[in-house]
């Protein structure tokens, strides 16, 4: 912006009464150092989990994808039948990873859900495998009687020994669920929750 009365610039020279020097100016402060901020994030904020741009299929991925294989089919892979198998998963990977750059996992229910079965399934295999007693049987079917009735023509509660596989079932399925909430509540108590209505 140029003054038509004395042509100086708005930003003067140093020296002259009432002007600030450029370099001196607040917005060029803030230029410069977003400028800097922006080429340091550039350089060093997307490093995180290894290089970007690299792939790496391990030696356990490799087994895991022989194993599944050899449990599909019966027999392992061949070596082209191997070499198609890792091809997949770095195809995979690349459409996971771009997916995810372009948010594409952000908001979406099958992900979500997903994600939530992923963690159940985590809360299970930390959750203590525990055989139950003939008592705690026994105690099952006395305080679920209503689930087992259906097996006798007369309507009444069966003995332990005519559903004992079925009550070891709803026992250990009971067991899992206190397992998955009592998870579940650990990890809650690192949120704060706000229901907007």
């Amino acid at each position: 912006m140029v003054s038509a009365e004395k042509g100086t610039l708005p930003f003067s020279q140093k020296g002259e009464k009432g002007s600030v020097p450029f370099f001196r100016e607040p917005l060029v402060h803030f230029l410069v150092l977003g400028a800097a901020l922006f080429v340091i994030f550039g350089l060093v904020g997307k490093r995180t989990g290894g290089a970007p741009g690299t792939i790496v299929v391990t030696h356990a991925q490799i087994g895991a994808l022989t194993a599944d294989f050899a449990r599909t089919w019966l027999r392992p892979p061949t070596a082209q039948e191997l070499q198609e198998l890792i091809q997949d998963r770095v195809r995979e990977e690349v459409y996971c990873r771009e997916a995810i750059a372009l948010g594409l996992d952000k908001d979406d229910a099958v992900i979500r859900r997903r994600l939530r079965q992923k963690m159940e399934f985590v809360s299970e295999d930390i959750a203590p495998d525990v055989e139950p007693t003939d008592d705690d049987l026994r105690a099952y079917l006395k305080a679920h009687p209503d689930t087992f009735r259906g097996t006798r023509s007369d309507g009444g509660v069966p003995a332990l020994d005519d559903v004992r596989e079925a009550v070891r079932r709803e026992w250990a399925n009971a067991r899992r669920l206190e397992a998955n909430d009592v998870f579940y509540r650990g990890l809650l108590k690192r949120y704060s929750v706000t229901v907007e209505r």
